[in-house]
């Protein structure tokens, strides 16, 4: 009987509560836009980083969001409204499932979109 339980409580550790990620599939947009829609603002390239993680699979905090990334890439560069030439790479860091750790980092160019009349 103490075996099972054992088992019940190492199972619901291990996977129940494990942080849930999106499928990694590699994928490829591409979308063209002319260049007098946009000035690239500095010939650099920016990062931006959001991340999140578990303790124990029961104390969760932070934002690994796609869109928090993108904003602190954007936050570095002043007059920046948009990143041209965008990669999107993510890190998980795992400590024996006592504690997790998911980062979302956004790398591009920063640029202004400039309106069109």
């Amino acid at each position: 009987m103490k075996l099972s339980v054992c088992i019940l409580i190492v199972v619901f550790f291990i996977t129940g509560c494990m942080m849930h990620r999106p499928l990694m599939l590699p994928t490829v947009t591409t979308l063209n836009v002319p260049e007098q829609n946009y000035e690239i603002l500095k010939n650099e390239e920016v990062s931006g980083s959001a991340s999140d993680s578990t303790i124990i699979g029961l104390i969760f905090f932070g934002d690994s969001g796609l869109n928090a990334a993108y904003n602190d890439a954007l936050s570095n560069v002043k007059g920046a409204n948009t990143l041209v030439n965008v990669r999107v790479d993510y890190k998980l860091t795992n400590i024996l499932y006592i504690y997790q750790s998911y980062t979302t980092v956004v790398t591009g160019f920063p640029a202004k979109i400039k309106t069109v009349k």
